[in-house]
C-alpha cells in the first residue's frame, strides 16, 4: 500500500507527533524504534492511522462518540430498539411485520438512524487521502439527517467551520421525515 510506505516518513511533521526527527524513533512517540521500522509497536502505529488514514479515523471516531449522532443522538441501536418496541406494542403477524419494515417511512427511518463521519473543518473536494485533516478531535460522528444539515450550513458559509449550530432536534417521529 502506498501509504504504508509513505506516510511513515511524514508521521514526524504531524503537529500530534513526538518524533525527534532520529531516523531510528519511533514516529509518533520518538521511542526507540523497531530494527528496519518507522514504529516502536503496534500501538503507535495504529494511534497513527486512527488520526491520518479515513478508513481507520472513521471507525475510531464512530466508535469514541458510542455509535450515536454527537448532535440528536440516533444511531442503529435507536433502530434496533423501535423494532423491538413496533413489535411489542403492536400486535402483528410475520406479513404484516414484513410489511412494515419494507415500507417507505420504515426504511426512511433505517436512513435517517445511518452514521457518517463529519470533518468539522470541510473537506470541500479535498479528498480523503491519508494525512493530518483526519485527526481525531477534527471528526464528528452524524445521523444522515444532521449531516446534510450541518454540510449545508457549511456551505451556506462558504465552506468554513464558522460552529455551524446544531439542528434543533425534531420530536420523536418526526426524524428523517
Amino acid at each position: 500500500m502506498l501509504d504504508d510506505l509513505r506516510y511513515p516518513l511524514q508521521a514526524g511533521r504531524c503537529a500530534a507527533s513526538a518524533w525527534s526527527g532520529e531516523p531510528d524513533r519511533c514516529r509518533w512517540c520518538d521511542g526507540l524504534a523497531r530494527p528496519g521500522e518507522a514504529w516502536c509497536g503496534h500501538r503507535c502505529e495504529d494511534e497513527y492511522r486512527r488520526n491520518h488514514w479515513w478508513d481507520h479515523a472513521r471507525q475510531a471516531a464512530a466508535a469514541r462518540d458510542g455509535g450515536a449522532c454527537v448532535r440528536c443522538g440516533l444511531g442503529p441501536q435507536v433502530r434496533t430498539l423501535a423494532r423491538l418496541l413496533l413489535r411489542a406494542l403492536i400486535p402483528m403477524g410475520p406479513v404484516e411485520a414484513a410489511r412494515l419494515w419494507q415500507g417507505p417511512a420504515w426504511r426512511s427511518f433505517v436512513q435517517a438512524c445511518e452514521l457518517e463521519v463529519n470533518h468539522v473543518e470541510p473537506r470541500l473536494g479535498r479528498g480523503y487521502q491519508a494525512g493530518c485533516h483526519h485527526h481525531l478531535d477534527g471528526l464528528e460522528t452524524l445521523c444522515h439527517r444532521c449531516h446534510v444539515q450541518v454540510t449545508s450550513a457549511q456551505h451556506a458559509l462558504g465552506g468554513s467551520r464558522a460552529d455551524v449550530a446544531a439542528p434543533a432536534v425534531p420530536p420523536p417521529g418526526e426524524h428523517g421525515a
